[in-house]
């Protein structure tokens, strides 16, 4: 795995002189001292776009058709609106053995968490996920760009670029 590059973020304003590997800074473009960038350096907004899979991780409900009736309680939770009992279904198969239905179940709580405006609590389901062994890089992918996401709304930009690029190395 290579290292992630902790290179300088490049503000939003900055957004139309965006540089990518090898670039330099544009002279009829200077940037001002807050966003100066080393040679290399990405804006927050590419690694977001880039951090995301292009395909979907495997479906652990193809699967794993043990937990179709867990997969079928959620699903009528979910039409039901019932928060509790979506939240109780996505921990116990989150608590599974199997690591790509825990990944899964962490990914769809964050989203859950983070629909309902619960960031804290979606960076502890992601966190969850991660530390399961195994599983499918998709999969940890996936969790990655989501805790990107999470931590660029919570104003940690250098969070979320980190999780971003781990998201980029985990495909």
């Amino acid at each position: 795995r290579k290292e992630s590059s902790r290179a300088p973020l490049k503000k939003a304003k900055d957004k139309g002189r965006t540089m990518g590997p090898g670039a330099s800074p544009s002279p009829e473009a200077p940037l001002d001292n807050e966003a100066q960038l080393s040679a290399g350096a990405w804006d927050l907004e590419t690694l977001r776009a880039t951090a995301w899979p292009l395909t979907a991780p495997p479906n652990p409900r193809q699967r794993f058709p043990a937990f179709s009736t867990s997969y079928a309680t959620l699903d009528a939770a979910r039409a039901a609106g019932d928060d509790t009992a979506i939240v109780a279904v996505l921990e116990e198969l989150l608590a599974a053995g199997a690591p790509l239905i825990s990944q899964d179940a962490a990914y769809q709580l964050a989203r859950h968490h983070l629909t309902l405006g619960r960031r804290d609590l979606a960076l502890t389901a992601i966190a969850r996920g991660l530390s399961r062994g195994g599983g499918h890089p998709l999969a940890r992918a996936q969790l990655l760009a989501l805790q990107g996401e999470v931590l660029e709304q919570k104003g940690d930009e250098q969070g979320a670029a980190e999780s971003y690029r781990r998201a980029q190395q985990a495909r």
